[in-house]
């Protein structure tokens, strides 16, 4: 029998960490949209610690972001972690690898000066949100930007698909 989606996603929220990354993992690699879901992830990161979330948090990269919980990533980056100690560098990672995967209209190139923004992630996260500004040109006055979570893609100036009809 297949469980409800109420049991699923309270999983979150288990005592057993296997279990939380298990759930979280499974409404990440389904592309899941649920804005629900990345919340639930951060009171299970405060409720059971940072140091026990780790792989908890690595599940999460695909998970839709909100204002809300972008200002909790941006907040855990601006605090001053133990480089040297590898589970503050581990969360820390983990946290800016979720930042950069957020939509670019819920982030701000700033973002990667923060205190705890790890600096090889810095030029990627840079260059993902100058790439997301980019048009590019289908012909006949059709163009499609980058936009979203996992470079989606929106069709503007009307729904045009590249590709048809040139």
């Amino acid at each position: 029998m297949r469980a409800s989606e109420e049991k699923v996603i309270a999983a979150i929220s288990h005592p057993e960490r296997k279990i939380r990354r298990t759930t979280v993992a499974y409404y990440s690699r389904s592309y899941s949209s649920d804005p629900t879901v990345m919340p639930l992830v951060i009171r299970a990161v405060e409720k059971y610690g940072w140091d026990a979330s780790f792989s908890v948090l690595r599940a999460a990269g695909g998970l839709t972001q909100t204002p809300a919980t972008v200002a909790w990533l941006v907040n855990e980056l601006s605090k001053d972690w133990d480089l040297a100690d590898i589970g503050e560098d581990n969360h820390r990672v983990a946290v800016a690898l979720i930042l950069s995967d957020a939509a670019p209209e819920l982030l701000k190139p700033e973002y990667a000066d923060l205190r705890s923004f790890p600096e090889e992630l810095r030029t990627p996260f840079r260059d993902r949100l100058q790439m997301a500004q980019w048009e590019l040109g289908c012909g006949s006055g059709r163009s499609w930007k980058i936009s979203g979570n996992r470079a989606g893609q929106e069709a503007i100036a009307g729904s045009a698909i590249c590709g048809e009809g040139d």
